[in-house]
Parts: structure tokens; C-alpha cells; sequence
């Protein structure tokens, strides 16, 4: 199944590159009414996806904003994002020394299915931080043990983050 999934990502990155329906599938703008239609009861909203250049400006340098992993710390220690802090959602001031002080920071959250990660963003909005995000589960490509950004196709403005001179 993951083989699957790399694959699809690794084709949809070469088709996406010529442009089109692939590159908002990778990025993750919708495209159809189906997608756009409001999610039946009980299901999560689309997560808006966060911008390709902030996941590579983070890449580079991990003060960016803060990443917190909204799963349980068994899952965490198995693999997470490279930078991220495991903050459970359900265990949030337990982990309080890994927020940021300031209640302004950039903040984003992430979990496999995206309803651990709502769950902190509420919890971490409640607590008075003020820009917090969640990283939606389109853009997290997931092994066995090593997430991993899926930052889609660069635009052509950031090509140059990606070329060898």
C-alpha cells in the first residue's frame, strides 16, 4: 500500500509538472464539486492546505513556525515529521514546555487523519495561541516509519530552490 501511495505521489509530481487536474490533486486545491461539497455529518472540513513555500522555507530552517505532532508518543517515537514536537491532543498541558511562549508564533499541527490535529487546534486556540494551522493529511506522505512532507510541485518562481547550478 505505501509502495502505491509513493508511487502515485512520484507520477502525479511528473505528470503535475506539465501542469493541469495532476498539480491540484498534489497540491491539494480542489478541483470538482464533489470536492468542494460540504463534508456529510460528522466528517472533518476540508483542511485548506498550507502554502508549498512555508513546508520548504521549514525544511531549511525548523524556527519557521513550530510543528507539533497531535499523536499519541508511542506513534511519535515509531516516526514523525523531521522537526516536529509530540504535543498529544489530548494531553496538552502535560506537554506545555514544547508550545511557544509567545501566543502569536506560527503554529502547526498534524496528526495521520487530521481529527487528533483539529483536536489540538482547538486546544491550543482555547489556550489563547492565536495562528495556528493544521497540516492536512493530503499533504503528509506516510512509510512505515518516516512521514514526510508532500510539498507538491514547486512553482516556477521556487524552481530555484530545486536546481543544481
Amino acid at each position: 500500500m505505501v509502495r502505491w501511495r509513493v508511487l502515485w505521489v512520484t507520477v502525479g509530481l511528473a505528470l503535475g509538472a506539465a501542469g493541469g487536474a495532476e498539480e491540484a490533486a498534489i497540491t491539494g486545491e480542489a478541483t470538482s464539486a464533489a470536492a468542494e461539497a460540504s463534508p456529510p455529518d460528522g466528517a472533518m472540513s476540508p483542511v485548506p492546505p498550507i502554502e508549498q513555500s512555508l513546508l520548504l522555507a521549514f525544511l531549511a530552517n525548523n524556527e519557521t513556525f513550530t510543528l507539533l505532532d497531535a499523536r499519541s508518543p508511542e506513534e511519535f517515537g515509531v516516526g514523525h515529521l523531521y522537526g516536529a514536537k509530540n504535543v498529544p491532543h489530548d494531553a496538552v498541558e502535560a506537554h506545555a514546555d514544547a508550545l511557544p511562549a509567545d501566543r502569536d508564533a506560527p503554529i502547526v499541527v498534524y496528526c495521520k487523519t487530521g481529527k487528533r490535529a483539529a483536536a489540538l487546534k482547538e486546544r491550543l486556540v482555547e489556550l489563547g495561541y492565536s495562528d495556528v494551522r493544521i497540516l492536512g493529511p493530503q499533504q503528509i506522505v506516510w512509510s512505515d516509519t518516516a512521514p514526510m512532507f508532500n510539498c507538491g510541485v514547486p512553482d516556477s518562481q521556487e524552481t530555484s530552490l530545486l536546481s543544481t547550478k
